[in-house]
């Protein structure tokens, strides 16, 4: 089925013979042409590129990845602004959106080849780590199906997700609420299931490795575990050692708009191996800046997704480490009882709100706290937000405060603040009281 779908055993043997020329000149020559095509390709098909091209002076033909690399930089707020033509040009009925845990929330258009590329590429990297399709998986992950609110769209999802995870060998948890009774109930599955690898957050897996260490919980099980969306912390990584000590740790790159990226070196979890073939990767002061060399949906162009990364070449970056994001959870209390929430769920609770330009977290850790700034494009009622709160908890969350603000919260070099500091009121004028 996987291959009839996806073509996937010609795809991987492509992919393969490709990726075995390690010339360099040969990968930049490569790389030079599939971006002239897609060059060609949005130029034609969008009128947000044409202009982008009209307003800078841009060739029609790139004669070098230097002189690309001199591009103007595409943000998140660019493709929000313009959108809705964006959309109607794709010539497709689907979105993807970011969750809002490096920039404003925002839509792109996608469809069944972005999932087929993707679906190749995982596979692909995968295979370095003998992990193949159809291997048993506990796949800790998030439900954003469950927010939308058309209930026909919300039944069918559900259902195609179940077939997914049936067919794919999968026992999907939810990544959301990590409660000592849910993160008790996961080793539960665990211990049952004895999967060959784990599929989760960064964050989520962090708050079950505290939970397993303190419970003196070991599995001694040989396992494999991808962790993506989050940077895992140092302490972390030697919790693994402990908990798991014989389980191999793989770093999996990537984002919505995206999709994946890289996978992390063979015994090198920080650094990423990047698909070369798939995506030309530069930065500019650190900042990741990402182009599609494919044919998608909607092809990325020197596109920012407000990642930081380290590396010593920003012409072409073939590897780099991450200097990302770490995304927080929060004690939570709920009916006069503390839950641990990951913020992964305030993301995909808001996300689907046309109006929300952006959602940014403050956590007052002595007063056990949570501020939560919404931005708005439109007039929003305090009661409005808080009323999804309930709908998810089944109660009013009895800690947390929800403020409107009119301008995202940002550093003085005007980056994004996903999990404010004290001192970030401070510098943008904020009062809290």
């Amino acid at each position: 089925m996987i291959n009839f779908a996806y073509n996937l055993n010609k795809n991987l043997v492509l992919k393969r013979n490709l990726f075995s020329n390690k010339d360099k000149n040969f990968i930049f020559d490569y790389q030079l042409k599939k971006l002239n095509e897609v060059w060609k390709y949005v130029l034609k098909k969008y009128t947000f590129y044409s202009i982008y091209k009209k307003e800078n002076n841009l060739p029609d033909d790139i004669n070098s990845l230097n002189e690309f690399n001199n591009f103007p930089i595409i943000s998140k707020n660019d493709i929000i602004k313009n959108y809705e033509i964006i959309f109607n040009e794709s010539k497709t009925n689907k979105n993807t959106f970011t969750g809002g845990t490096s920039g404003p929330v925002t839509r792109f258009p996608t469809g069944f080849v972005d999932s087929k590329k993707n679906f190749i590429n995982q596979a692909f990297l995968r295979e370095n780590f003998e992990i193949f399709p159809r291997d048993k998986c506990l796949y800790i992950w998030g439900h954003s199906h469950k927010f939308n609110k058309n209930l026909i769209s919300k039944f069918y999802r559900e259902i195609a997700k179940k077939l997914k995870n049936f067919y794919f060998r999968r026992l999907q948890l939810s990544a959301y609420d990590l409660s000592s009774q849910n993160v008790s109930q996961i080793y539960d599955h665990l211990i049952k299931l004895q999967p060959f690898y784990i599929l989760t957050y960064a964050s989520t897996f962090s708050s079950i490795l505290n939970f397993f260490d303190f419970k003196n919980i070991t599995y001694e099980n040989k396992i494999k575990i991808i962790l993506t969306s989050d940077n895992l912390s140092l302490n972390d990584y030697e919790l693994v050692k402990k908990i798991f000590p014989l389980s191999e740790l793989i770093n999996e790159f990537g984002m919505a708009e995206s999709g994946v990226i890289g996978y992390n070196k063979k015994n090198e979890f920080y650094k990423i191996k990047t698909l070369w073939d798939s995506f030309l990767l530069q930065s500019k002061e650190k900042n990741l800046i990402i182009t599609d060399l494919e044919k998608r949906v909607f092809p990325l162009i020197r596109y920012s997704p407000d990642d930081l990364i380290e590396t010593d070449d920003d012409i072409s970056i073939f590897e780099f480490k991450i200097s990302g994001k770490i995304r927080p959870s929060f004690e939570i209390k709920i009916k006069n009882e503390y839950k641990k929430i990951s913020s992964i769920i305030f993301d995909h609770i808001y996300k689907f709100d046309k109006f929300i330009r952006s959602t940014q977290y403050h956590w007052n850790k002595d007063k056990k706290k949570l501020a939560i700034f919404f931005t708005c494009d439109s007039e929003v009622e305090k009661s409005y937000l808080l009323n999804k709160l309930i709908s998810h908890f089944g109660s009013v969350p009895q800690n947390i405060d929800i403020f409107i603000i009119h301008d995202t919260i940002k550093t003085k070099a005007g980056k994004f603040i996903y999990h404010l500091k004290d001192e970030d009121f401070f510098k943008n004028k904020i009062n809290l009281s």
